[in-house]
């Protein structure tokens, strides 16, 4: 699978099968995916600088949203932040700590889903700057992708403000 069918099939499974049972915790909004409604260019400065794969729209409000779906049978309860990349390249972790004290465009909410199959297992949206306090916390919560040597900085959802995740658990956990 290329990096563009990953993507189109993460933004898919986001769309219609997460994003409607988080809609019930967090109010309903439309989404709208950058790459429909911006030019290529921007969609890439949008997703690769901001990390902003969507937008949420409620009550006339716009909202940045980034999501990450990861697939099998385990639903890990955490969210993972990347920290770093063999290269020496930004991470997400970089950026979102950078335009947060800069105060520029980053997303407002982070969702994780866990999916097996087309089966929601759990997914939870944390407020964004919450998460990078955690993982700035949290930084001795490491893992490494054995694939690529990059690693992760990862926060159970457990060790969240409860007044800043929400979650849906399909698996039977809290």
């Amino acid at each position: 699978m290329t990096v563009e069918q990953a993507i189109t099939r993460s933004q898919a499974a986001f769309a219609s099968i997460v994003w409607p049972r988080l809609a019930e915790l967090l109010g309903d909004g439309q989404l709208i995916p950058v790459e429909t409604v911006t030019d290529s260019t921007m969609t890439r400065v949008l997703d690769m600088l901001a990390g902003v794969d969507t937008w949420l729209v409620r009550a006339g409000d716009v909202y940045p949203v980034a999501s990450r779906v990861q697939y099998g049978p385990t639903a890990w309860r955490t969210h993972t932040v990347r920290r770093r990349l063999v290269s020496g390249a930004a991470t997400e972790y970089d950026k979102r700590l950078r335009a947060i004290r800069k105060g520029a465009l980053y997303p407002s909410l982070t969702i994780q889903a866990y999916i097996d199959g087309d089966r929601l297992l759990a997914a939870a949206a944390v407020d964004t700057r919450h998460l990078m306090d955690k993982c700035q916390e949290l930084e001795h919560q490491i893992r490494r992708n054995p694939a690529d040597g990059s690693e992760f900085i990862f926060v159970g959802w457990d060790q969240c403000s409860p007044d800043l995740i929400h979650i849906v658990d399909n698996t039977g956990g809290e």
